[in-house]
């Protein structure tokens, strides 16, 4: 029998990720969709009719097993204690909340319910990053370098636009995009011993982050993120005799780069199973781990650690005097 899903929050990335990876999971059906705002259920439903429709989780408790947050994190904390109420399971889009205060107060209600709490940085599954992960397990040498390089102009159509609104969110490119890179990080070397981080905010919501900072391990890093510029969009690793990158388009190649030698495209998955394979295998390894079969990838305690790092970094930056001008537009200070 399959673990059953309800999504709430039928927004673009309800509609974009969640409900086409759940239903192409062998292990997950997905059976309910809520939101507020049924017009958007009724959307997303168009492609699942099988699905039942509800303005709330109460409606469709007893017919799921897991509710997946598909919500501006403003209002984490209320419905992951509202689902863990229920008796459910939950997965959070990430970031996990707002602050790690809020993250603690999830943490609490976690251990109380005895339930789990998943976080979908997804990108713990895509197989190239899982092979430099395994490769520093292994006792493989770590990189003197990375080089982290991701951006584009904004253009995501959020249903609720809170990404942008200083209100619903405590910054900017940093707490929405960054997060991603960041657990990447953190999962290839751990959290960082020491930082430093610039963004172009005079007061609002930063577009434009640059960060160095260097790992236990000795390994120092660069980092570049943007919602005005068009960058390069992908992680460079350096060795003291080859490079290793990959892009944010691709889960299942990187490419090994040596002087006086063309790139050697290295293939992690043969059956090359389509974009939306690492959401399937995270929603596979939850629904597993709902059955107590295996640990889910990132539980809450996990998915504070980004939220820790984002927090220190917007700390450092309110440390700063505020320019006499401001900025050139993209420039950090």
């Amino acid at each position: 029998m399959t673990v059953r899903f309800a999504i709430v929050g039928c927004g673009a990335i309800a509609d974009y990720l969640h409900a086409p990876a759940i239903s192409a999971a062998a292990e997950c059906t997905l059976l309910a969709l809520v939101d507020s705002d049924l017009d958007r259920a009724k959307s997303v439903a168009t492609k699942y009719p099988y699905a039942t429709i509800a303005n709330s989780l109460a409606e469709v408790a007893d017919i799921v097993d897991v509710a997946v947050l598909a919500t501006p994190p403003h209002v984490r904390v209320s419905i992951v204690e509202q689902a863990l109420s229920l008796g459910l399971h939950v997965l959070c889009e990430k970031p996990l909340a707002n602050t790690v205060a809020e993250c603690e107060t999830i943490q609490r209600m976690t251990q109380r319910a005895g339930r789990i709490v998943a976080v979908c940085h997804q990108f713990r599954f895509w197989n190239n990053r899982r092979q430099i992960q395994q490769m520093l397990r292994n006792g493989d040498a770590a990189p003197q370098r990375v080089e982290v390089s991701q951006g584009t102009v904004y253009s995501w159509k959020s249903a609720s636009g809170y990404t942008v609104r200083r209100e619903l969110v405590p910054g900017g490119v940093l707490i929405n995009a960054g997060t991603h890179p960041m657990d990447t990080l953190i999962s290839w070397f751990g959290d960082p011993v020491k930082f430093e981080y610039k963004d172009d905010s005079c007061g609002g919501l930063e577009s434009n982050v640059r960060m160095s900072m260097v790992f236990a391990n000795g390994t120092v890093g660069n980092f570049r993120l943007s919602r005005t510029c068009n960058l390069k969009n992908e992680i460079r690793l350096y060795w003291h005799d080859h490079a290793i990158s990959m892009t944010n388009n691709d889960p299942f190649t990187y490419v090994v780069h040596r002087p006086d030698t063309d790139d050697e495209d290295i293939g992690c998955d043969p059956a090359n199973s389509g974009f939306l394979q690492p959401a399937i295998d995270l929603y596979n390894n939850l629904a597993t781990a709902t059955r107590g079969r295996e640990t889910t990838e990132v539980d809450a305690v996990e998915g504070t650690r980004v939220i820790q790092w984002v927090e220190s970094c917007y700390k450092q930056k309110r440390l700063r005097s505020l320019p006499e001008l401001a900025p050139i537009p993209g420039l950090t200070w």
